[in-house]
């Protein structure tokens, strides 16, 4: 009994080598060869490097416009601070004219013309003053006259009638030109004054406000001019990064 269960024995182990061999043979077929893995990766590896050098030369592009675009921006821009220095100067020397002006005339009419304005009412007031006595003395110089003349009534009247109006006339007049002059003393002259002395105190304010926007005008284009140039030298050095990165990786 014991030879049998031997044979029997060896049969199940060969029949279990034999069936083994195959899976191994299929196994080994399959196994991977690491060359042909690594020729993908490789490929991926050059598409990724492409991309990223046309990115880069796409953002070199970019950016020489945009330096191009600041260039010429800063160039516009050196000529509108000109412009805009030019007007606020003339500005400030308009003011500071104005100023001047104000205050000639305010020394003017302080000085001469205050004084002859003044004496041409005064003038004029003793004209009419003198007018009016003389008016009243030929008036009285007529009725003496024809008092004791004995010249027709009818005409002496018509006479005297006549130097009457001139006397009325002659005190209405002296009356008119006192009541201007004491508006004129009163009033016109204060006022002018004060108007010239307004008009001068504007004048200054003007000058001041001007200086200011001067000054202003000086530090905002101060900053641009410096803001502009910066621009221009970080997009000179952003150029200047990418071509020599892209230099490094041309092959």
């Amino acid at each position: 009994m014991r030879p049998v269960r031997v044979r029997v024995l060896a049969v199940l182990i060969a029949s279990t080598f034999s069936a083994c061999a195959p899976i191994q043979s299929a196994r080994g077929d399959k196994a991977p060869d690491p060359a042909s893995a690594a020729e993908p990766q490789a490929a991926q590896g050059a598409d990724k490097k492409a991309d990223e050098r046309a990115a880069k030369e796409k953002e070199l592009r970019n950016k020489k416009r945009d330096l191009d675009y600041a260039r010429i921006a800063l160039d516009t821009g050196a000529l509108d601070r000109e412009m805009r220095t030019l007007g606020a100067d003339r500005a400030l020397a308009n003011a500071r004219h104005e100023v001047d002006k104000a205050q000639t005339e305010l020394d003017v009419f302080l000085g001469a013309q205050k004084l002859r304005e003044t004496d041409e009412k005064k003038l004029g007031i003793d004209s009419q003053t003198y007018r009016a006595e003389e008016a009243k003395d030929e008036q009285a110089e007529l009725e003496s006259m024809y008092k004791e003349d004995e010249f027709a009534k009818k005409t002496k009247e018509l006479v005297l009638k006549r130097g009457k109006r001139q006397v009325e006339l002659s005190d209405r007049s002296l009356d008119l030109a006192r009541r201007e002059q004491e508006q004129f003393q009163q009033h016109t002259l204060p006022d002018r004054e004060r108007d010239l002395r307004h008009k001068l105190e504007e004048a200054k304010l003007d000058v001041r406000k001007a200086e200011l926007e001067q000054r202003k005008a000086a530090i905002e284009l101060d900053v641009q001019r410096r803001q502009a140039e910066d621009k221009v030298k970080d997009l000179e050095q952003d150029v200047k990064e990418l071509e020599q990165k892209l230099a490094k990786e041309t092959p």
